[in-house]
């Protein structure tokens, strides 16, 4: 189970303070995040499709230099085939391209 991880979705309500509790009430605490439950890592970021998905309400940052190394590197790997135009764009859209385009909708 070393690649499955669980990742808390939505907001931990904070502890009810008790009633009839002598003095100020405190502060609510931010709920802690389990390291594991039932042998699976609970993560703070997990990523699907090599899309980062977190409990944040940011938008997710991507590493566009680390998804385009793959796709430029089989870009000069199709390069140095004999290929004509056509071929090298077929390919390239069909073997490069597809690796980013959806992450740029």
């Amino acid at each position: 189970m070393d690649k499955v991880e669980l990742l808390q979705v939505g907001a931990s309500l904070p502890a009810l303070p008790t009633a009839g509790r002598a003095g100020p009430a405190l502060p609510p605490r931010p709920p802690q995040q389990p390291g594991a439950v039932a042998g699976m890592r609970v993560v703070k970021v997990a990523t699907a499709l090599n899309i980062p998905i977190s409990n944040s309400a940011a938008l997710a940052q991507l590493d566009w230099d680390k998804l385009l190394g793959p796709v430029r590197q089989r870009m000069q790997r199709l390069a140095r085939m004999q290929l004509s135009t056509f071929g090298r764009a077929a390919a390239v859209s069909a073997y490069c391209l597809q690796m980013v385009t959806w992450h740029m909708h």
